[in-house]
């Protein structure tokens, strides 16, 4: 098999991937990226940038994802939905409800992050197959099978 053989049946392999992942998710979330290119790196941290391992442009519709070291693609790709989800879906009130619930949970220092990536950690990790611990609380699992869907 040739590299550019390889290639091509890797990015294959990574859209049915995607597919499967999102087919877990409600409808009304999945919607918001259906349209979405994706584009996969195969570095740890996205080019030009050593602290990133996603980014989402809802503006060109597209998703880029690295191979972090430290978690996996689905995570990368279900935190990165999480973004257009904080933005489109939770309500001020939503938000407060999230930042009161972020507040009280016992979590190490070195793990907090502002309340938005701390919601698209939640998020992925309710969705995906095997979330990282430290973001795997049943208070946040809750809250997002509450989100409206």
């Amino acid at each position: 098999m040739s590299f550019k053989q390889y290639l091509k049946d890797s990015e294959e392999s990574y859209k049915e991937e995607i597919k499967e992942t999102l087919k877990k998710l409600p409808k009304r979330h999945s919607n918001l990226i259906k349209d979405f290119k994706y584009e996969f790196l195969g570095s740890n941290t996205l080019k030009n940038d050593n602290e990133h391992v996603g980014l989402i442009d809802p503006k060109n519709k597209k998703i880029i994802i690295a191979a972090p070291f430290h978690y996996g693609r689905s995570h990368v790709l279900l935190h990165e939905l999480g973004h257009i989800i904080w933005s489109k879906i939770l309500t001020n009130e939503l938000r407060k409800q999230w930042k009161k619930i972020v507040k009280s949970t016992k979590m190490e220092s070195s793990d907090r992050q502002n309340a938005e990536e701390l919601f698209c950690h939640a998020y992925s990790a309710h969705y995906e197959k095997n979330p990282p611990s430290k973001f795997d609380y049943p208070e946040w699992h809750k809250f997002i099978e509450s989100l409206p869907s």
